[in-house]
């Protein structure tokens, strides 16, 4: 895994001055690192999940995080800010409905908090309604997607809430839930 690296500080050159090694490994050298091994995570969830009413975050066992920021076993609902800025978030949940009323379309919504917020300041939701077809027993995707501003210690959830108190999970495979996270600015 790459270092993460601090934010670079702008390079500074005068008129006239002539390319040195030592310029270069000083002032372009941290920026292209930098750019190069900025924040970012993928979070995957292997693991199914039940889905009741309320809402519920979205647990991540597997992934990629190249700033340390997100644990597969503790707080694994969490992935916490280590260098402010504003990131962009992408969040995905795939469903299966296992419904109990065939005529009732159930749905989900999807939204992305930080700091813990399941009710205030959620960035959504998204909904999405379910064909009740017990044949089939059809699922669906639903994603959601966003620029957050955060400070250091700050952390992003993803949450998921559905019309039906039971009889819903989290899919596998392709309906995997996951998060993609990404260090855009100061």
């Amino acid at each position: 895994m790459p270092p993460l690296y601090p934010l670079p500080i702008p390079g500074r050159v005068t008129v006239g001055q002539t390319g040195t090694a030592a310029l270069w490994n000083s002032q372009i050298n941290p920026g292209a690192n930098f750019l190069g091994n900025r924040p970012y995570a993928w979070l995957i969830q292997n693991t199914v999940q039940s889905i009741g009413s309320g809402y519920v975050p979205i647990a991540f066992d597997s992934g990629f995080d190249n700033a340390g920021a997100h644990s597969a076993t503790v707080n694994n609902t969490q992935y916490f800010c280590q260098l402010p800025g504003v990131y962009h978030v992408t969040g995905q949940v795939g469903i299966y409905p296992t419904p109990s009323n065939p005529g009732s379309y159930p749905w989900a919504e999807l939204s992305i908090g930080t700091n813990g917020s399941s009710t205030g300041g959620l960035i959504g939701p998204v909904r999405m309604y379910f064909d009740t077809n017990t044949t089939y027993r059809s699922g669906g995707i639903v994603q959601i997607s966003t620029y957050l501003t955060m400070s250091a210690g700050d952390f992003i959830q993803l949450f998921v809430t559905s019309a039906v108190a039971a009889g819903l999970t989290t899919g596998q495979g392709y309906y995997s839930s996951r998060m993609y996270i990404q260090w855009v600015s100061t």
